[in-house]
């Protein structure tokens, strides 16, 4: 069975936590959250993160992983997926590619990422991060070229940011630097002082001084994604009203429209019922009775 679960955190922010069920979700239940597989690298540069990973065959699986998901997701399938992302229109042309994307994921396949299962089951996986990531990018409506679904990675960040996202509550762990805007940023866009504190401790880059990094490099963008969708939110329950609302509904129709251009077909992903998290139960229920006993 194939699920989408998204369960919505702080109140302060749709933060939300994405599983599918028999991939590399189980493995994220298991982490503690303050660990990411990149944090377990050491000090992660960017830039030549996949340089290193090749030429000195780090830990071997960093480049063998890396060639799992170019089989899974090749160069126009993503380009099928986010056609229209290098229009004129874009707000984020020319930033989003490929090349970044794999880059990132080369981090997290050695822990699940589109691996575990198998090629089939990995490919739902993608389908379903993309998915995410497509409905939260999007500039697509109705009526625009090539439909509103081909219009992912469209934004890299808020464009009319109405206030800076700063939260005082969090002022002793992760408090705002003077002038600093934590608006949404990246492929799955980032709110909030403490949500780029969080990230940035885990992939050791300095993002609550810095969050534009996020806006400027899309590897980096990918990877605080994909650490997002690793990591297991706790103790946090599906508010199912606002399961089955349009956003919902909207990743669900880019999660299926990506599985059909990805060879895999909408049928394979069963019913809306199965995907909407209307129906979802808590995470890690024996861990909740225990912790409410």
């Amino acid at each position: 069975m194939d699920v989408i679960e998204r369960a919505l955190g702080n109140s302060k922010e749709e933060s939300f936590r994405t599983k599918v069920i028999g991939t590399s979700a189980d493995f994220a239940k298991n982490m503690p959250i303050t660990v990411s597989p990149v944090s377990m690298h050491g000090n992660l540069n960017v830039e030549n993160r996949r340089e290193n990973c090749i030429a000195k065959m780090e830990a071997k699986w960093c480049f063998l992983a890396t060639m799992a998901l170019l089989a899974m997701l090749v160069t126009y399938q993503f380009e099928n997926l986010f056609s229209k992302r290098n229009t004129p229109v874009a707000h984020a042309s020319g930033f989003w590619d490929y090349h970044s994307f794999i880059t990132a994921a080369a981090e997290y396949q050695p822990h699940g990422f589109g691996t575990t299962g198998g090629k089939f089951m990995g490919q739902k996986e993608v389908a379903a991060f993309l998915g995410h990531v497509g409905s939260k990018t999007s500039c697509g409506y109705g009526v625009a070229t090539g439909g509103p679904l081909a219009w992912g990675l469209c934004y890299n960040k808020e464009m009319s940011p109405s206030q800076t996202y700063c939260d005082d509550y969090y002022k002793y762990t992760y408090p705002c630097t003077p002038g600093v805007s934590y608006h949404g940023r990246g492929a799955l866009p980032l709110y909030w002082n403490y949500n780029y504190g969080k990230t940035g401790e885990a992939l050791k880059i300095d993002l609550l001084n810095h969050p534009e990094h996020i806006e400027n490099n899309a590897t980096l963008a990918f990877q605080a994604a994909m650490w997002k969708w690793m990591t297991p939110e706790k103790k946090h329950l599906p508010f199912s009203a606002r399961c089955d609302d349009e956003s919902m509904n909207n990743i669900v129709s880019h999660y299926l429209y990506y599985l059909d251009l990805m060879g895999v077909g909408r049928e394979e992903a069963g019913s809306h019922e199965v995907l909407s998290c209307a129906e979802q139960l808590p995470f890690n229920q024996a861990s909740a009775s225990a912790s409410s006993s």
